[in-house]
């Protein structure tokens, strides 16, 4: 349960400035490896019958590159990107949880807020060419909104840093920045590499993300940005080693992987380890060192947030950046 509130806050300008700062160097290998990375998680373009521009979102719709100058974000990673993409009075709203739960929720303000995208008529009224969403089983919804003339750009799932990669540039080309769009998602990726850089699989610590809701255990195994998280702050991910998705733990799930380290959000270390079976957990015989909390705006986000993530377990864990040695 390492590390305070204070200092993490400072971690987070930190990782901040430094994303902003690095200037794409590196060597070539790294270069190659990032390059490599961020080709695999392009997205598609096409051309429309009328020769305009437009790219393809996640349910298979082409979006025309128009300059849009009214735009409602419906997804809590999309509401990051357009601070760093959009003006200021291009952004009718953002998310209701970034703008009242969210990290850093201040930089969210805005007069109106999306909570639910089947608010439709509460769209309507805000008068958005572009929504942003993250739609699973919506279709009614978004032809309503198609209907009365809405673009509306689905961008797929939330499942990690690949995911994150590609909404960046698409967030950015639906901005009309699309080389600022690259540019971010290489000096991104590129600096969350840099967090653990040095340390060999075979050195690794183990550790798992779990969390109790009511009485229930519940954990983050492949294809989630937890995991993503683990590997990039240096860890040996149990839960992703056995597991995909999100899985509901049992007592005797957790000791059979048994961590060194348990990732958990605030507030997590004073119950898990005297939650029925679980105080046999080696990560339980020092909870102030071996559990590693974080707000859960961040350990739970897909955007931005995993490098500030990536650096706070990395740091809790290992004491020290392994970047400085």
């Amino acid at each position: 349960m390492r590390q305070s509130y204070n200092a993490f806050a400072a971690l987070f300008a930190l990782a901040v400035a430094t994303l902003a700062g690095v200037n794409g160097g590196g060597t070539s290998a790294e270069s190659k490896h990032v390059e490599q990375k961020l080709n695999a998680a392009d997205f598609v373009h096409t051309t429309l019958s009328s020769g305009e521009p437009a790219i393809v979102d996640a349910s298979g719709v082409a979006v025309p590159l128009n300059h849009f100058e009214r735009i409602a974000s419906a997804s809590t990673v999309a509401d990051g990107l357009l601070l760093e993409f959009a003006e200021p009075d291009r952004v009718l709203a953002f998310t209701h949880y970034n703008m009242t739960q969210g990290w850093q929720k201040q930089r969210f303000a805005k007069p109106h807020s999306i909570d639910h995208l089947d608010d439709v008529e509460g769209l309507l009224a805000l008068h958005p060419d572009l929504v942003l969403a993250s739609l699973h089983g919506s279709e009614q919804v978004v032809q309503r909104l198609r209907e009365a003339g809405i673009v509306v750009f689905n961008l797929g799932e939330m499942r990690g840093v690949d995911a994150f990669l590609r909404i960046a540039r698409v967030v950015a080309a639906l901005c009309g920045r699309p080389e600022e769009g690259a540019q971010y998602a290489q000096r991104f990726l590129r600096t969350l590499q840099a967090v653990a850089p040095k340390i060999a699989d075979a050195q690794r610590k183990s550790a798992v993300y779990v969390s109790l809701y009511g009485d229930k255990l519940y954990g983050a195994g492949a294809n989630t940005n937890y995991a993503d998280i683990l590997k990039y702050a240096g860890l040996f991910d149990k839960g992703a080693a056995h597991y995909e998705g999100f899985p509901e733990y049992g007592a005797e799930d957790l000791l059979s992987m048994d961590p060194q380290f348990l990732i958990t959000r605030t507030g997590g270390a004073a119950v898990l380890c005297t939650h029925a079976g679980l105080s046999g957990l080696q990560a339980c015989k020092d909870p102030q060192h071996d559990i590693i909390e974080l707000p859960e705006a961040v350990i739970s986000s897909a955007g931005a947030e995993m490098l500030i993530a990536a650096e706070w377990v990395h740091e809790g864990v290992y004491g020290s950046s392994t970047s400085d040695d």
